[in-house]
């Protein structure tokens, strides 16, 4: 009998299930449920097999066919399909799921290769790990890949849709190189959106908006916080540096940056002005200057010694600053969106609108060059940044004192 879907659509069900066959072992089973399974019926080591190919529709008559024959000559080579089937189901129940995949490449790749490898992880937990967690790692298609930057920008975030592909396409190879995979899913799949630069710096009235909502009452930031996020702009370092000084790297009014702090790996030495100087406060001998919320020992209860700052904290503090609050769930910043890189930048900004260039103020930045001049010059540097930082303190304290209180009653006081 040569199956065909119609012959197979017609078939009723009895009150005992039957078989149907078309040849070579192809069976049909005919449950009284209604149900038709296909099977591959064969002898071999003197003893009867049967192995399950799929249920109709979902398993088409060309599907069943095809395993049908890939089965069959499984056998002409003297291999069980049976056994061969339980051992291939075998090693997918060993196959690593992309929550799986993620850990491992969290720990042998990330963490070992890459200082910014939190940056992987909360992407991989935001976007990834929520859409494809529970996944076989090795199911995931282009069309998956595609599809979950489709969603991302969709919601308004295109240059978070990049950075999926990049830490995603990054995964992927890894799993490949190490042979977890047989190839990247990631393949010619291109950037959804392009890249929006960023291009962010507050205006002086948003940096006293800013300066003034961290001391609002019932503003939920920690003082290192609080002190920390005015460091960036008073220094124009990075986030990540400024939160993470410990006092190792002080010294007197001069702040050392070691190689295996700063992005290029180049020591960077910053001078501290008064107000930098303030804000820093009584650093400690060594540890973190801006330590992280005491946290407790899960397992002892007991409070643990203080912690770097998570790289994370000061974009998460700023956030909150702008969540509704209070009765009139008003927030505490109300100027347009910006992150704490955006301070650095802001500071960056406003020295060019003093006057300075841009190499100039790549140098307060850590923008160095690696040749042999910039190295014998490193004194002269270190005096540009001085007086750069002493006439940006100048400025700043100019902008935070427009409209205050303070000189309020000062212009009364002198009318």
């Amino acid at each position: 009998m040569k199956f065909s879907d119609r012959y197979i659509k017609k078939l009723k069900p009895r009150e005992k299930r039957f078989e149907v066959l078309e040849g070579n072992g192809l069976t049909l089973m005919v449950y009284p449920s209604g149900v038709k399974t296909f099977f591959y019926v064969f002898k071999m080591d003197g003893k009867n097999h049967r192995l399950r190919l799929g249920t109709y529709p979902h398993c088409s008559l060309g599907d069943a066919r095809n395993k049908h024959g890939k089965a069959w000559a499984q056998r002409r080579n003297g291999i069980n399909p049976v056994l061969e089937h339980r051992r291939a189901n075998d090693e997918r129940l060993k196959a690593p799921t992309i929550k799986q995949l993620a850990n491992d490449y969290l720990e042998k790749y990330a963490k070992v290769h890459k200082r910014s490898w939190k940056n992987d992880e909360q992407i991989l937990e935001k976007d990834v790990l929520p859409a494809w967690g529970d996944r076989k790692a090795e199911d995931i298609r282009k069309r998956d890949v595609i599809a979950l930057l489709e969603a991302i920008v969709d919601r308004g975030a295109p240059n978070q849709s990049g950075q999926v592909l990049k830490i995603v396409r990054r995964m992927m190879n890894w799993a490949v190189e190490r042979d977890i995979l047989e190839s990247s899913p990631c393949h010619l799949v291109k950037p959804l959106a392009p890249a929006v630069k960023k291009e962010r710096a507050l205006t002086a009235e948003e940096i006293r908006t800013f300066w003034r909502a961290l001391d609002a009452d019932g503003v939920r930031i920690a003082d290192s916080m609080r002190r920390g996020l005015r460091l960036i702009l008073v220094t124009g370092q990075r986030p990540g540096e400024c939160l993470g000084m410990v006092g190792e790297e002080l010294d007197g009014k001069w702040w050392t940056l070691p190689p295996e702090r700063t992005k290029n790996k180049r020591e960077h030495r910053l001078w501290l002005s008064p107000l930098a100087l303030e804000l820093i406060g009584s650093a400690p001998e060594s540890g973190p200057v801006f330590p992280a919320p005491p946290k407790k020992d899960p397992e002892t209860g007991e409070i643990l010694p203080p912690g770097i700052m998570d790289k994370a904290a000061p974009a998460r503090a700023v956030s909150r600053m702008r969540k509704p609050r209070g009765k009139e769930k008003t927030p505490l910043l109300t100027i347009p969106p910006f992150t704490p890189h955006d301070l650095r930048r802001t500071a960056a900004t406003h020295l060019g609108a003093m006057g300075y260039g841009n190499d100039q103020i790549g140098r307060l930045l850590n923008h160095v060059d690696g040749t042999v001049t910039a190295v014998y010059n490193r004194h002269k540097y270190n005096d540009l940044i001085q007086k750069m930082l002493s006439a940006w303190e100048k400025r700043l304290q100019k902008i935070l004192l427009e409209n205050s209180p303070e000189k309020t009653a000062c212009q009364e006081a002198m009318s």
